[in-house]
């Protein structure tokens, strides 16, 4: 629904598909009236969820206006400039992110500097805001809270929820607390995957990565095999000489993978 029908025709003339190979779901409409454009519209709006399930619940209309808002950015322009406003926050948390492991920017203790932390604290309350805003607008809480872009949404923000609970007295006294606030950290990285919620092109290639499950797992075979015979061939050619740096297969493999 997010590509445009005139650019999806070139490609297929240019591949020369004919339309009627596509699966049914994909065929273009031929009639261009309006009624047909605002079906298309109203099909594009409702993609995720339809409006019948806010038809019983609380606040049904006003949920779903909420929902388009902050689901849908072509819905309308406040949807839009909601999509842009969260794109932009989810950037500046990643540059900050990235200048807190400077060690320009750290003080004796190996701390962000305090403008790195308040930026920090002010990204996460907005995920939390809006991971909270989204859950409570939509009627299907079980799958919200199972998607995959909710799940990383999450995990945006269940580091910085340990780390300031880690700052009470009692969190201190459990054994290992700072190394589970340290491995936490590393889910900082997902926070990047949030972009895929304000891009179509991330979707699109994350859905052609989905359906071209078998065709990778077969890529990834043939690496494997390529790796292994050619890691222990070298092993076996090299193990007996002085110093040599293929020591095991393992440490061949890693030689080997650069060349695969």
């Amino acid at each position: 629904m997010d590509i445009c029908p005139i650019r999806l025709r070139y490609e297929l003339d240019y591949w020369r598909i004919p339309t009627p190979f596509m699966s049914p779901c994909c065929i273009l409409e031929e009639n261009n009236n309006i009624a047909g454009k605002l079906s298309t519209e109203k099909a594009f709006v409702d993609s995720s969820l339809p409006s019948s399930c806010f038809d019983k619940v609380v606040l049904g209309p006003q949920r779903l206006k909420l929902y388009r808002l902050m689901e849908n950015p072509r819905s309308s322009s406040g949807a839009k400039v909601f999509s842009v406003g969260s794109a932009v926050f989810v950037l500046l948390s990643l540059l900050g992110l990235i200048l807190s492991s400077m060690p320009e920017l750290q003080d004796e203790n190996k701390e962000p500097h305090y403008l790195l932390h308040y930026l920090e604290l002010l990204c996460m309350v907005y995920f939390t805001f809006e991971y909270l805003a989204r859950l409570l607008v939509n009627p299907k809480k079980a799958e919200f809270i199972r998607s995959p872009l909710n799940v990383i949404d999450l995990l945006t923000v269940l580091p910085f929820m340990i780390e300031a609970f880690n700052e009470l007295q009692w969190m201190k006294e459990f054994r290992g607390a700072m190394l589970v606030v340290r491995v936490m950290r590393l889910a900082r990285v997902a926070r990047i995957f949030k972009l895929a919620r304000y891009s179509t092109g991330l979707r699109a290639f994350g859905e052609t990565m989905k359906k071209s499950a078998a065709e990778l797992s077969m890529l990834g075979m043939f690496l494997v095999t390529g790796i292994m015979l050619f890691s222990t061939a070298i092993y076996f050619f090299e193990r007996d000489e002085p110093n040599s740096k293929f020591y095991s297969i393992p440490a061949a493999c890693w030689w080997c993978k650069f060349f695969i």
